[in-house]
């Protein structure tokens, strides 16, 4: 039996994953009409949507590339299956795991990855 795994990347490598960046949307509070305050039976209260802060904080993420390092190579196993994993780091030194399948070895691959993710959110 051999121990030599073939994998596409190797330590020091510069690939590329699809990552996403938090991109926050601020929209007045619906409930209370951005006032902060709601009236139930005739009292004034703060607004338990917003909190009486006038508006919410939609979630919105970004899907975007990232470029990052190979720093190791590890073999997840179970009985039926072997899945090959990257220790990834980005330029800002965090650090990432990753399948193999989840990484690109150049930006225009990435950009198609997400490109596709985009088409197939807006065609379901």
């Amino acid at each position: 039996m051999s121990n030599i795994i073939e994998h596409k990347y190797n330590i020091g490598d510069t690939v590329y994953i699809v990552a996403s960046k938090s991109n926050p949307i601020k929209t007045e509070c619906k409930l209370c009409n951005g006032s902060g305050q709601v009236e139930i039976k005739q009292s004034i209260w703060k607004c338990p949507s917003c909190k009486g802060k006038k508006t919410k904080i939609e979630p919105n993420f970004e899907r975007i590339p990232m470029k990052c390092t190979v720093r190791g190579i590890w073999i997840g196993k179970q009985e039926d299956w072997t899945s090959l994993n990257y220790d990834l780091v980005n330029t800002n030194g965090v650090r990432k795991r990753a399948k193999e399948l989840k990484i690109f070895s150049c930006i225009e691959d990435v950009e198609r990855q997400i490109d596709k993710e985009r088409e197939k959110r807006e065609n379901s």
